[in-house]
C-alpha cells in the first residue's frame, strides 16, 4: 500500500514539474497581450528570486499605454528579459568582447539595449554601480528607446522638430548637471521612464520639465492603429481627443470624416505606399491636433499574402541611407521589386516568402540604435561571472521539459517499486 501511495504522490507532483518555467511570466490576467506578443523571457533558473525580478518587469511594462503597446507590438520587436550577459544569445553574439563607445566594461556586461531584437537584464532594474547603469529604471528606459524608434514607421520621434525643441528647452531643468541627456535620444528614453515608473516620478517630471510631460501624456493620441490591410484599402482606430470629429487623410486629401474613433479607408490601389493621418478639429472647423504620418503599404491583388513583406519594407525604410548595411540594403531592394513587380507579374508566393525572410534576417541582424548604458563619471567595476548555459528556441522548451519530466517519472516509479518490494 506504502508503494502505490508513493507512486501516486510522484504523479501528482507531475503538474508542479511542467508548470514551474512558466512561473516567470507574470501571472496576472490584465497584462496587456501585446506587451506578452513582445516579451522573450530566458532564465537560466526558474529560481523565486528570477522570478519575481520577471513578474516586476511585466508590470512596470505594463503600465504603458495600450496603443503604444499595441503599436510597438505590431513593428515585430522583441524584448528578451534573461539573467544571462547578453552576448551569449545568438542575437547579440557579435558584441562579445566588444567595448561601446564611452564604457570600460564590454557589452557582457551592460544590462540593457534597445533595438528591433531589446534585451534587459533580469534583476538590474534598479540604478547603481552594481547594476551598471543610471536610469530610474532599466526597463522603461529601453522601452523608452523602443518607442522612439519604432512607435511609428519610418520616423524616430526625438528627431522630431517639436521634440527637439522641448529638449533644448528643458533637458537641463530636468537632469542638471548631467551632459548625458544632452541627446535628445538619451533624454527621450529617460523621460519616458520618469512618466511611466510611479506618480511621483510623473510628478518630478512635471514639476521641471513641464513641456515633456505633456508630450508624453498625448502620445498615445498622436498614433492609430492600422489593421485588415488589402489590396484595396485597410482600417483604421485611434484613441479618443476632445474634439467634434475626425478626418482621416490619405496622401494629402481628406477621405474620411466621422465622429467614432474608426475608420475604413477603401478604393485604393493594390501594392502601393500610401502616406496616411488622422487630424481632429473642433466645432468651428478648426485642427486642433493631427497624428503623426505613417506609411502604409496595400497588398497585391493577386493571390499572394504579402502583408508582413509590405509591414517589414516600411519599418527597413526608416532606416537613414548612410546607416544601412549592404545586406539590408540588397534585401530591401529585392522586396521592393516583388511588390512592384506583383501587380503586373506573376509572382509566387514562394519567391514572396524568401523576400520576406531575407529581409527579417537582414534587419535583424541590423541594430538600428544600439543603446548605451552608464553611470556618468564613474567607472563600471561590475563584472558578470561567465555562464555556460546554453538557450534555445521558445518553441523547444516544452518538448525538452516533457522529454525530462518523462525520463524522471519513470525513473521515480522503478524506484519507488523495488523499494516497496524491500518494504514488504
Amino acid at each position: 500500500m506504502r508503494t502505490i501511495k508513493k507512486i501516486l504522490l510522484s504523479f501528482l507532483l507531475i503538474p508542479a514539474v511542467l508548470l514551474s518555467p512558466m512561473t516567470a511570466v507574470a501571472n496576472e490576467t490584465s497584462v496587456s497581450p501585446y506587451l506578452m506578443d513582445m516579451i522573450d523571457v530566458r532564465l537560466s533558473e526558474n529560481s523565486e528570486e528570477n522570478e519575481t525580478h520577471v513578474n516586476n518587469i511585466i508590470s512596470r511594462l505594463n503600465r504603458i499605454d495600450q496603443r503604444i503597446l499595441e503599436n510597438v507590438s505590431q513593428s515585430g520587436v522583441t524584448i528578451i528579459l534573461s539573467d544571462l550577459p547578453m552576448t551569449e544569445f545568438p542575437e547579440f553574439s557579435n558584441l562579445k568582447g566588444v567595448v561601446p563607445r564611452g564604457h570600460t566594461d564590454t557589452w557582457d556586461n551592460i544590462p540593457g539595449l534597445g533595438g528591433f531584437q531589446s534585451y534587459v537584464r533580469v534583476g538590474a532594474s534598479e540604478p547603481g554601480i552594481k547594476n551598471n547603469h543610471g536610469d530610474v529604471n532599466l526597463e522603461l528606459h529601453e522601452f523608452g528607446h523602443i518607442v522612439d524608434s519604432f512607435l511609428v514607421d519610418g520616423m524616430t520621434i526625438s528627431n522630431e522638430e517639436e521634440f527637439v525643441q522641448i529638449h533644448a528647452e528643458e533637458y537641463e531643468k530636468m537632469f542638471p548637471g548631467q551632459p548625458y541627456f544632452k541627446y535628445v535620444e538619451e533624454y527621450f528614453a529617460e523621460s519616458f521612464a520618469y512618466y511611466y515608473l510611479s506618480q511621483d516620478t510623473r510628478n518630478i517630471l512635471s514639476s521641471r520639465a513641464p513641456k515633456t510631460a505633456a508630450f508624453l501624456e498625448n502620445m498615445h493620441r498622436k498614433v492609430f492603429t492600422i489593421t485588415d490591410v488589402k489590396s484595396d484599402g485597410f482600417s483604421l482606430s485611434w484613441d479618443d481627443y476632445s474634439g467634434e470629429y475626425y478626418n482621416v487623410i490619405v496622401n494629402g486629401s481628406v477621405v474620411h470624416r466621422t465622429q467614432d474613433l474608426t475608420a475604413v479607408v477603401d478604393g485604393l490601389e493594390p501594392s502601393t505606399l500610401y502616406e496616411v493621418a488622422v487630424e481632429v478639429r473642433d466645432k468651428n472647423d478648426n485642427v486642433i491636433d493631427k497624428t503623426y504620418v505613417e506609411s502604409i503599404y496595400t497588398t497585391a491583388k493577386a493571390n499572394v499574402e504579402t502583408d508582413r513583406l509590405s509591414a517589414l519594407l516600411v519599418e527597413v525604410g526608416k532606416v537613414p541611407e548612410s546607416n544601412i548595411t549592404p545586406e539590408l540594403r540588397e534585401a530591401k531592394k529585392e522586396a521592393a521589386s516583388i511588390l512592384q513587380r506583383i501587380v503586373n507579374e506573376d509572382i509566387s508566393q514562394e519567391e514572396v516568402d524568401d523576400a520576406t525572410a531575407n529581409l527579417s534576417d537582414a534587419y535583424q541582424i541590423f541594430q538600428p540604435r544600439i543603446m548605451e548604458k552608464n553611470i556618468q563619471g564613474e567607472e563600471n567595476t561590475f563584472t558578470s561571472e561567465t555562464s555556460h548555459v546554453k538557450t534555445m528556441p521558445k518553441h523547444m522548451t516544452w518538448i525538452v521539459i516533457l522529454s525530462v519530466s518523462v525520463v524522471l517519472i519513470l525513473l521515480a516509479i522503478v524506484y519507488l517499486y523495488y523499494s516497496g518490494r524491500e518494504e514488504d
